[in-house]
């Protein structure tokens, strides 16, 4: 069978690396509890499930929380290591209002790929599954939380993977139940088929780029002409 392959996306103290340790059945990415990124760059590990299926895993460094990182570099790291591409990209959040930093780089991820197919092989991945609760504290299913208490970004983003959603614990959770969670993500990454081809995504940010260059051409452009234009009026 085909290894599956899934990117961690998300940000410091999310559960990203302790997640990754999930879904490989073993502990070989870093997972702290630090407020600062224990993750610096882009690492892949490999590992197998439960059913025997491999699964490649790369963790990113926590690109959600780093004004100054470059999130197209870190993305793109990323899905080179797992070519011909991922199957899925994993955005790892917790229960609770989506920050600032995880807002912006929601929309950050949308601008870098720039169209719908990114979205259609991203799931969401809620972590601390034992903190979805109600205002009585009383455990509710993650479809509930996302409908009564989701911040309204991270139910665009909801929207926007088609409802793609999975709620783990990795902290207080016996080695049986870890299976089960790992199972249940791949179990939808599964259910999306295909893969977000590499080849693909560097064609579109030659794309981008050139777009951009071209912008940028005809804001020289213009910027020349308006200084032709007073020259010829101070002329006159």
């Amino acid at each position: 069978m085909e290894t599956i392959r899934v990117a961690l996306i998300g940000k410091t103290g999310a559960g990203k690396s302790a997640l990754g340790n999930t879904l490989l059945g073993e502990k070989q990415f870093t997972s702290t509890a630090a407020s600062e990124s224990v993750t610096i760059k882009c690492e892949a590990k490999t590992g197998n499930l439960p059913n025997g299926r491999a699964i490649r895993v790369v963790d990113t460094p926590g690109i959600m929380d780093t004004e100054g990182r470059d999130v197209r570099d870190e993305v793109t790291k990323a899905i080179a290591a797992l070519s011909p591409g991922p199957h899925a990209f994993l955005i790892v959040l917790q229960p609770g209002r989506a920050t600032e930093e995880e807002r912006r780089v929601i929309k950050q991820l949308r601008g870098l790929f720039g169209d719908e197919v990114f979205m259609e092989h991203t799931i969401i991945v809620m972590t601390r599954k034992a903190d979805i609760q109600d205002e009585n504290e009383a455990p509710i299913s993650i479809q509930q939380y996302m409908h009564r208490y989701a911040a309204d970004d991270v139910k665009d983003l909801f929207r926007r993977c088609g409802r793609r959603i999975v709620a783990v614990e990795n902290k207080h959770a016996s080695e049986h139940e870890k299976q089960k969670y790992a199972q249940e993500v791949v179990d939808e990454v599964v259910k999306m088929g295909g893969f977000y081809s590499h080849a693909y995504f560097k064609l579109m940010q030659e794309k981008k780029i050139q777009e951009e260059e071209t912008r940028r051409l005809r804001r020289e452009i213009e910027r020349v002409a308006k200084e032709q234009k007073r020259g010829f009026c101070s002329i006159l």
